[in-house]
Order: C-alpha cells, then structure tokens, then sequence
C-alpha cells in the first residue's frame, strides 16, 4: 500500500522540459513546481517523486512514471500511461490496474481549489493554475560583488569524478553534468592559461567499467573560457557500463592529480557514486585521493546508502572526515539551489559574494521578425531584451573594451535573404534607441539557418577579425515563436560551434518544431525556455530563471 507522498501547499511555477526516457516517447514540456522541500518516494510502490526544482537551475529531467500530479480538488498519488482521464478537477486512474492508497482508491487529502497545481496530460502536460497569492515585499539587497572573482577564490584545481554506470541511467547521468555545470558557473573566471597562477581549473572523469573513462584534462589548453568548459562537459556521452568506482579514484589521482597541479592552486575533487561497484574492483583504491593535500568531496546518492557497507565505501572515499560526506535520495537534488550553493561555500569558503556575475559575456539576440509571429509578440519580445539588459545581474561593461561583464547586440531576422542588426556589441542601450523604436516585423518567412550565418559574419567577425572579446563567453539568444524554414541549419549549427557559441532558444507557442529547436541547442534540452504565448516573457518565475541562466 502506497504512503501519502506530498501535503498541499502553494507552489511557485516555472517552465521546465521534461524528458520521457522511455523508447518511442516524444519529450513534453510541462510546468513543474518549485521548491517542494518534504517530497519522498513510496514506502513500497517505489514509483513516485516530486521534482525538486529550484530558482536558477538550468534544467531537471525524471521519468514520465515518477511525476507526481496535483489536482484542484486533491492529491493523485499515482500517474502512468494507464491513467485513461483526466480533469480540472478530477483524474481517473485505470480501474484494471487500481492503487490502494489508505484503504481507499484514487485521490486523497482534499484541499481548497487554487491551493495546489494541477499536471494533466495525455504524454503532453498542461498547467492547471490556481489563483495566485498577493506578492511579498522585496528582499533586501545583497552585497555588490568584487570584479574579479578568482581574486575572492583564488586559484581553484577542482576535478569532478562522475558515475556513468548503467544502475546511475542516462537521466541522472544529465543531472550529474548540470550539476558541474551549475556549480563552476558559481566560481569565477576559467584560467585562459593552465600554467596561470589565477583562475579555476576544472576536470573530469566518467567512470564505469574496469578500464573506461571520459576525461576532461585539467591541463587541457582547449578549455579556455567558461563556455568551451560547458561544451566539453554537454559532450561527454554515457557509457552506461559496470562500476568500477575505486579503480576510478585511483585513474584519477594518477592521470589527473598526480603531477599536473599547480603549486599555489586549492585542490578539490568532487566524487559522485549511487554506491554500486562491482566486487572483483580492488576496495583499498578508494582512498587514492587521500592523504595527498586534496580535499575529497563524496557524494552518495540513492538508497544503496542505508546499508552499512555503502555507508563504508562513502567515508573512505572522503577519507573519513564527515564534512566532507553527502548522502542524497535523488539524483535530481544535485540542482538543488541550496546544495549548489553548499558546494560552492565548500569549494571557496572565503568567497563573500554568492555568485559572480562579473565574468564576461558577449550576449547576441537572434529576434524572429517573421509575419507568423506577428506585430504584438515581436513588442513583446522587444520589451524582454530591454528588460534582460537593464537587470542588474547583467552588469553592462562600461566600455566596448572592457575585459570584463556583458556585451549586447541585436540581430532581426526574416527570409533567407532579409537579416537587420539592430544593435552591434554595445554597452549602452541608450545608443541604439532609434533603432529599437524603429524596429518592426519583417512579415514574411523566418530562416533561422541564415540568420545565424549572416550574425557570424557580421556581429561575430568581419573578414578574418574575430569581434568578440577573446576572454568572453559567445551567447546566442534566439526569440522565436518555434517555426522557422530550416535551410542550411546544419552548416549554421556547425558555424556556431567553431565560433564557440553558447545558444539558447526561447521558444513561445505550442505549435513549434522540436527537432530544429533541438538541432539548434546541440541537443541540450535545458537550453529551450518554454511559454505558452509571448506574454509569458514577462511573467517573474520565467523571466527570473532566464537571467540565471544567462548570467
């Protein structure tokens, strides 16, 4: 008999992508709650979660099966393809397949309408909102960080060793490379140069059966900027193997650590392990990284932790000091603002600044100005650029020179022959108001494959000078309503990539092409911001989870 799982509360929404990690399941996109602190699985069902998702974070994948649904009228305790019905108010499960919950069958803990969120689908979820609350006053302001971040930091040597077992799957496996993503995304700039005496360094290793591994190089002269970090760490690919965890620690004191560190630098390592290893690996290797001047973080996550012999293999993996030692339920909890927020205070203790959003960004927006889209929703999305670059986070250089902060422009984009830049690299909005005011959509046909070729060689580069500032991390920001011709987007997609851009789509509507939105991200799902129309743009959780994710 399956337990209660979730008490009612007002939640706070924000769009996610949710992939269906099941064969022949197209991904949904859905609106999923955020900060959900007391969710737990089934006693004995072992089939439901909450996701825990909080501010900020890039993105969270699960299982279709394991998604917990809230209605108007009560909790459902159970959500699979069997449920044949559902409501605004009520969902019905199969009755062939009924779940006993408390003596009783489908839903319990009645709750007021507008309290709770409803998820409906049929494999394609909707939001069923409730009346929100009034808004809370403002917080106080926080303390203006440095602008430098590796002066807080120092140098930083931080090798993250992660599970890419078959038992860890390829939705947690995601996870894990977020989680890196996330947490360096916290630490201050990348050393352009791995010899240098600032900045943060960063390695990692895949780990799986006896003898195969990923790596990422902590010396590697390629991972120069934050950006080709992020790509290096999206490219890893799952083995979805064995587990020979200790083998594991010991290749990476050997190939990593051993001789390759800089003598000023902190060194931390970071190992995450669902506690699975296979039994003919060699136990006494798991303190290779101990005794060494390295600072080891263990990671245990999942119920294999709740045996007295995993809870071993996790204390001597952190050579036995208990500060160092995180035991988790889910996977998904690595995202979780608060523990990326631990880890970071655990990796740069003397950091008096929460995050840094000093590090240099060369921002380009990519605007459809495409008739479908329309007069009203090009506005909209005009006034969200704007909005993006006057938020504080962004912090604007004050000068085109400037090593340091963000730089914005601007380019609308028609037919394959109709591209407008709006605004080249600039500090100053200010000096481009007569061409926002100007701007109107195209009213014709988008080609987005054009669009990008045509920024490469007229925002990016002119001839063979490179325009963006050779520290800053190249963002590609593209607004669309998700329909766009799809000529030459394999060599614009490739061009991007060799100019080292980051892109991100918004995509607004329900009637978009998800391959081409894929095809442009390189496959990273967190990378797509959904909405249901363009006035979303404006909505606070949205917008407030973009600059993040910019920033």
């Amino acid at each position: 008999m399956c337990e209660e799982l979730l008490t009612a509360r007002q939640v706070i929404l924000m769009n996610v992508f949710y992939s269906v990690n099941q064969e022949n399941e197209a991904p949904v996109d859905l609106l999923v709650m955020m900060d959900i602190k007391g969710a737990r699985e089934t006693k004995d069902c072992q089939d439901l979660l909450v996701l825990l998702v909080t501010k900020g974070n890039q993105g969270w994948w699960g299982v279709l099966e394991t998604l917990v649904m809230l209605d108007q009228g009560g909790i459902l305790a159970h959500l699979d393809s069997r449920v044949i019905k559902e409501g605004l108010d009520s969902a019905i499960l199969d009755q062939e397949d009924p779940r006993e919950i408390g003596g009783t069958k489908g839903l319990q803990d009645q709750v007021e309408a507008g309290e709770t969120v409803g998820l409906k689908a049929s494999l394609g979820l909707k939001e069923i909102l409730g009346k929100p609350g009034h808004p809370g006053e403002p917080g106080s302001r926080g303390i203006q960080g440095g602008l430098d971040c590796e002066k807080l930091c120092g140098a930083l040597d931080i090798v993250f060793v992660i599970d890419g077992s078959e038992s860890v799957g390829l939705t947690n496996f995601t996870l894990e490379k977020n989680f890196i993503i996330s947490t360096i995304n916290r630490l201050g700039s990348i050393a352009k140069d791995p010899s240098s005496g600032t900045g943060t360094r960063v390695g990692v290793v895949q780990y799986s059966h006896s003898g195969t591994f990923q790596v990422i190089q902590l010396n590697d002269p390629k991972i120069d900027s934050m950006a080709a970090l992020k790509d290096a760490v999206k490219r890893l690919e799952w083995i979805a193997g064995g587990t020979w965890t200790p083998s594991a620690i010991n290749f990476t004191y050997n190939n990593l650590v051993n001789g390759r560190l800089r003598a000023q630098a902190k060194i931390t390592t970071v190992v995450i392990t669902d506690g699975r290893y296979d039994p003919r690996d060699n136990d006494t290797l798991l303190t290779s990284l101990c005794s060494k001047n390295i600072e080891v973080n263990a990671i245990g996550i999942g119920d294999m932790f709740n045996q007295q012999v995993h809870n071993k293999t996790i204390w001597s993996i952190a050579c036995n000091v208990s500060s160092r030692i995180m035991i988790m339920r889910h996977f998904v909890d690595l995202m979780a603002d608060e523990f990326v927020k631990k880890i970071q205070d655990m990796l740069c203790p003397e950091m008096v600044v929460a995050e840094c959003n000093n590090r240099p960004v060369d921002l380009v927006f990519l605007l459809d100005g495409s008739e479908r889209l329309g007069e009203k929703n090009f506005h909209l999305a005009l006034k969200f650029v704007k909005s993006v670059v006057d938020r504080e986070e962004l912090n604007l250089t004050r000068s085109n020179n400037e090593e340091m902060n963000a730089r914005v422009a601007l380019l609308l984009y028609g037919n394959e022959n109709d591209q407008r830049v709006a605004i080249n690299f600039t500090y100053n909005l200010e000096l481009n108001t007569d061409n926002l005011k100007n701007m109107s959509y195209i009213d014709e046909s988008s080609d987005v494959g054009a669009a990008i070729i045509y920024a490469i060689n007229n925002i990016i580069t002119k001839g063979d000078q490179r325009l963006v500032r050779d520290n800053a991390e190249l963002s590609f920001v593209f607004i669309t309503d998700g329909l766009m011709a799809t000529n030459h987007l394999d060599e614009a997609v490739s061009a991007m990539r060799r100019v080292e851009g980051v892109p991100t789509v918004i995509a607004m509507g329900s009637d978009v092409d998800e391959e081409v939105l894929t095809k442009i991200v390189k496959g990273d799902q967190s990378a797509i911001f959904r909405g249901p129309d363009f006035s979303h743009l404006s909505k606070p959780n949205f917008f407030e989870r973009f600059i993040r994710w910019i920033c």
